[in-house]
Protein backbone atom coordinates (compact mmCIF):
# COMPACT_ATOMS: atom_id res chain seq x y z
CA UNK A 1 0.00 0.00 0.00
CA UNK A 2 0.92 3.58 -0.78
CA UNK A 3 -0.42 6.83 0.28
CA UNK A 4 -1.41 9.19 -2.75
CA UNK A 5 -2.83 12.71 -2.58
CA UNK A 6 -5.84 13.15 -4.77
CA UNK A 7 -7.71 15.59 -6.26
CA UNK A 8 -11.40 15.54 -7.51
CA UNK A 9 -12.15 18.18 -9.81
CA UNK A 10 -15.85 18.93 -10.51
CA UNK A 11 -16.65 21.22 -12.68
CA UNK A 12 -20.45 21.30 -12.72
CA UNK A 13 -22.64 19.86 -10.00
CA UNK A 14 -26.52 19.31 -10.40
CA UNK A 15 -28.99 18.58 -7.35
CA UNK A 16 -29.85 14.30 -6.64
CA UNK A 17 -32.18 15.62 -4.16
CA UNK A 18 -33.12 17.71 -1.45
CA UNK A 19 -33.80 16.45 2.45
CA UNK A 20 -36.20 18.87 4.25
CA UNK A 21 -36.35 19.79 7.64
CA UNK A 22 -39.25 17.72 7.72
CA UNK A 23 -37.18 14.88 6.87
CA UNK A 24 -38.88 14.52 3.21
CA UNK A 25 -36.81 13.63 0.43
CA UNK A 26 -37.75 15.69 -2.96
CA UNK A 27 -35.97 13.63 -6.09
CA UNK A 28 -38.57 14.28 -8.99
CA UNK A 29 -37.08 17.88 -11.26
CA UNK A 30 -40.32 19.35 -10.36
CA UNK A 31 -40.20 18.78 -6.75
CA UNK A 32 -36.53 20.37 -6.57
CA UNK A 33 -37.38 23.21 -8.70
CA UNK A 34 -40.14 24.53 -6.57
CA UNK A 35 -38.42 23.79 -3.21
CA UNK A 36 -38.17 27.23 -1.12
CA UNK A 37 -34.75 27.67 -1.03
CA UNK A 38 -35.15 29.56 2.75
CA UNK A 39 -32.02 31.41 4.01
CA UNK A 40 -30.37 31.37 0.36
CA UNK A 41 -29.17 34.54 -0.90
CA UNK A 42 -30.89 33.93 -4.05
CA UNK A 43 -30.18 37.21 -5.80
CA UNK A 44 -26.25 37.54 -5.42
CA UNK A 45 -24.09 35.54 -6.94
CA UNK A 46 -21.31 35.63 -5.66
CA UNK A 47 -22.70 35.76 -2.46
CA UNK A 48 -24.17 32.60 -3.25
CA UNK A 49 -20.85 30.65 -3.81
CA UNK A 50 -19.87 31.89 -0.56
CA UNK A 51 -22.94 30.94 1.31
CA UNK A 52 -22.23 27.32 -0.50
CA UNK A 53 -19.11 26.89 0.33
CA UNK A 54 -19.52 28.15 3.86
CA UNK A 55 -22.52 24.80 3.96
CA UNK A 56 -21.20 22.01 1.47
CA UNK A 57 -20.00 18.82 3.33
CA UNK A 58 -18.58 15.98 1.79
CA UNK A 59 -20.61 12.69 2.75
CA UNK A 60 -19.11 9.20 2.09
CA UNK A 61 -22.44 8.01 0.51
CA UNK A 62 -22.41 5.40 -2.63
CA UNK A 63 -20.45 2.33 -3.90
CA UNK A 64 -16.92 1.93 -5.14
CA UNK A 65 -16.64 -0.10 -8.40
CA UNK A 66 -13.12 -1.66 -7.32
CA UNK A 67 -12.98 -1.09 -3.33
CA UNK A 68 -9.91 -3.52 -3.07
CA UNK A 69 -8.08 -0.85 -4.47
CA UNK A 70 -8.45 1.56 -1.79
CA UNK A 71 -8.13 0.96 2.05
CA UNK A 72 -8.52 4.35 3.56
CA UNK A 73 -9.76 7.54 1.79
CA UNK A 74 -9.68 11.16 3.71
CA UNK A 75 -11.00 13.98 2.31
CA UNK A 76 -8.85 16.62 3.90
CA UNK A 77 -9.57 20.21 1.99
CA UNK A 78 -12.39 21.41 -0.23
CA UNK A 79 -11.56 24.66 -2.49
CA UNK A 80 -14.57 26.42 -4.08
CA UNK A 81 -16.86 26.62 -5.96
CA UNK A 82 -15.61 29.83 -7.75
CA UNK A 83 -19.04 30.22 -8.69
CA UNK A 84 -23.22 29.19 -7.71
CA UNK A 85 -26.38 30.32 -9.69
CA UNK A 86 -30.17 29.23 -9.33
CA UNK A 87 -31.09 27.07 -12.29
CA UNK A 88 -33.95 24.31 -11.10
CA UNK A 89 -32.23 24.40 -7.78
CA UNK A 90 -28.75 25.59 -6.59
CA UNK A 91 -26.14 24.57 -9.47
CA UNK A 92 -22.34 24.93 -8.47
CA UNK A 93 -19.99 25.31 -10.48
CA UNK A 94 -15.62 24.34 -9.98
CA UNK A 95 -15.43 22.92 -7.29
CA UNK A 96 -12.19 20.97 -5.90
CA UNK A 97 -12.23 18.15 -3.12
CA UNK A 98 -8.52 17.04 -1.75
CA UNK A 99 -7.99 13.55 -0.71
CA UNK A 100 -5.13 11.55 1.15
CA UNK A 101 -5.80 7.81 0.01
CA UNK A 102 -4.09 4.69 0.97
CA UNK A 103 -4.18 2.26 -1.86
CA UNK A 104 -2.52 0.00 -3.98
CA UNK A 105 0.58 0.73 -5.58
CA UNK A 106 0.74 1.52 -9.10
CA UNK A 107 -2.75 3.01 -9.30
CA UNK A 108 -3.49 5.54 -11.87
CA UNK A 109 -5.16 9.10 -11.87
CA UNK A 110 -7.97 7.04 -13.79
CA UNK A 111 -8.72 4.68 -10.83
CA UNK A 112 -9.00 7.42 -8.39
CA UNK A 113 -12.51 8.48 -10.45
CA UNK A 114 -13.76 5.26 -8.59
CA UNK A 115 -14.14 7.97 -5.89
CA UNK A 116 -16.66 10.14 -7.61
CA UNK A 117 -19.32 7.02 -6.94
CA UNK A 118 -18.45 7.37 -3.31
CA UNK A 119 -18.55 10.80 -2.94
CA UNK A 120 -22.01 13.14 -2.11
CA UNK A 121 -21.42 16.78 -1.63
CA UNK A 122 -24.08 17.96 0.02
CA UNK A 123 -25.62 21.33 1.27
CA UNK A 124 -26.97 21.56 4.38
CA UNK A 125 -28.81 24.28 6.26
CA UNK A 126 -31.08 24.26 9.21
CA UNK A 127 -34.08 24.70 6.49
CA UNK A 128 -32.93 21.59 3.96
CA UNK A 129 -30.00 19.59 2.67
CA UNK A 130 -29.51 19.39 -1.06
CA UNK A 131 -27.22 16.45 -2.18
CA UNK A 132 -25.09 16.52 -4.73
CA UNK A 133 -24.51 13.24 -7.36
CA UNK A 134 -24.83 14.41 -10.98
CA UNK A 135 -21.69 15.17 -12.12
CA UNK A 136 -20.19 17.44 -15.50
CA UNK A 137 -16.54 17.91 -16.51
CA UNK A 138 -14.71 16.53 -13.85
CA UNK A 139 -11.47 15.06 -13.11
CA UNK A 140 -9.23 13.18 -10.75
CA UNK A 141 -5.72 14.58 -10.65
CA UNK A 142 -2.58 13.86 -8.51
CA UNK A 143 -2.32 17.21 -6.71
CA UNK A 144 -1.26 17.85 -3.41
CA UNK A 145 -4.16 20.21 -1.34
CA UNK A 146 -3.23 24.16 -1.53
CA UNK A 147 -4.20 24.76 2.18
CA UNK A 148 -6.03 27.41 0.57
CA UNK A 149 -9.64 25.90 1.17
CA UNK A 150 -11.72 24.80 4.00
CA UNK A 151 -10.34 21.78 6.39
CA UNK A 152 -12.09 18.24 6.34
CA UNK A 153 -11.04 15.47 8.33
CA UNK A 154 -13.82 13.10 6.66
CA UNK A 155 -12.92 9.56 6.59
CA UNK A 156 -13.84 6.03 4.48
CA UNK A 157 -12.32 2.93 5.67
CA UNK A 158 -12.29 -0.76 3.80
CA UNK A 159 -13.73 -3.04 6.11
CA UNK A 160 -13.19 -5.87 3.93
CA UNK A 161 -9.52 -6.02 3.63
Amino acid sequence: MTTYSVCLDIGIMEPKYIETADGYWLDEYEDIENFELKGVPIDDEEALAKFCAQNLKIIFDGDLDEPDNFTVIRAVELVGPKFATIQASIIITDLSVYFHVEGKVGLSEEDFEDIFHLNEPTLSTDAFSIAYGDFSDYSATFEIPPGEGIPLNIGWKNDLR
